[in-house]
């Protein structure tokens, strides 16, 4: 049983201010020296993912195991909830956003698409919580997710899971773990063969096909997990 909390909380705003657009950055990672825009280069873009992921824990965490309204918004596909604290936390993403790279077009889980006002296609794709099943079970394992895309092209990725202490940050610098102030690089193990490594997915029916990854499929389905969270 969720047992409701009495720390008061405050949502945010309904809704966030846009601004014009801030100057030109394609291909940021070629622009690392060059540009001194908000969001120009790889290590700011991370930078701001860590931003907006700590936004998004001001909400999700403090609403953890109090009692929340549940709306199933799957119909016949099958239950998809979704809380108060999808939606409240999607919007504290927004609004960093909003101060730390207006013009940047945003797709939230939660809301209608910040077209955005920037020259170039820089987009910014937020689910607050991946997960939701867990969330509103009390079951720690769930997480936000931060993805930065130019055009076609992804940039950096973020997962945090701040019930755990774990953060993880991938881009063309490499992909990291971020717990407890220490910093662990990640790098898979080397294989002879794509038969020889366990692959991780939600549940036994995910699919393990992509278009990215032609032999993605020769890969051994050996470890399982919930959403978000993964366990091999």
């Amino acid at each position: 049983m969720l047992l409701p909390s009495t720390k008061p909380f405050r949502a945010p705003a309904a809704t966030y201010t846009e601004h014009a657009a801030f100057g030109n950055t394609k291909r940021l990672a070629m622009a690392r020296s060059k540009s001194h825009a908000p969001g120009s280069n790889i290590e700011q873009l991370e930078s701001i993912v860590c931003d907006v992921l700590d936004a998004a824990a001001t909400v999700t965490v403090p609403l953890f195991r109090r009692v929340l309204a549940v709306h199933d918004k799957g119909g016949n596909a099958g239950f998809d909830p979704v809380t108060p604290a999808d939606r409240w936390a999607e919007l504290a993403m927004r609004e960093r956003l909003a101060c730390r790279v207006p013009g940047h077009r945003v797709e939230g889980e939660e809301h209608d698409v910040c077209a955005g006002q920037s020259a170039h296609g820089i987009r910014w794709i937020l689910d607050p919580i991946d997960g939701t099943k867990s969330y509103v079970s009390g079951i720690p394992l769930w997480g936000t997710l931060v993805g930065v895309w130019d055009d076609d092209e992804p940039l950096v990725g973020g997962i945090d899971h701040p019930m755990l202490g774990e953060r993880f940050i991938g881009s063309v610098r490499g992909a990291r773990r971020l717990c407890a102030g220490a910093v662990t690089a990640l790098k898979v193990r080397p294989c002879a063969r794509l038969a020889t490594p366990c692959c991780a997915r939600p549940s036994p029916s995910s699919p393990l096909r992509s278009p990215r990854l032609p032999g993605w499929p020769d890969t051994r389905p050996t470890a399982t997990g919930t959403r978000c969270w993964l366990r091999g």
